[in-house]
């Protein structure tokens, strides 16, 4: 028997909740992905798990500057922050057409 995780094909559960109707919804193919596969909560988790190394190098290296600077981030403009944000997700959004 093979003692890994098992992780779930969920295709299918949007509908899990029926319809207005009292259908029943469709069953859920709930089965078991083959090993290796990819899925999407998994590459999400190592996107989440990247960007907490990323974001831990500078906090570790020099914790004094790291902390000088979020000093002087909240020391700016909801404005200005809103802006960083915007441009931040632009980005992000940007880099991600990109790769892909």
């Amino acid at each position: 028997m093979d003692k890994r995780r098992r992780v779930w094909n969920t295709a299918g559960l949007e509908s899990f909740r029926g319809s207005p109707w009292g259908r029943p919804a469709p069953a859920a193919d709930l089965t078991p992905c083959q090993p290796g596969e990819k899925t999407l909560v998994h590459e999400l988790l190592i996107a989440a798990a990247l960007l907490l190394v990323a974001e831990g190098i500078w906090p570790f290296l020099s914790p004094p500057s790291f902390r000088r600077a979020l000093l002087a981030v909240a020391r700016e403009s909801d404005g200005r922050l809103h802006l960083t944000g915007l441009v931040s997700m632009v980005a992000g959004v940007g880099l991600l057409y990109l790769v892909n």
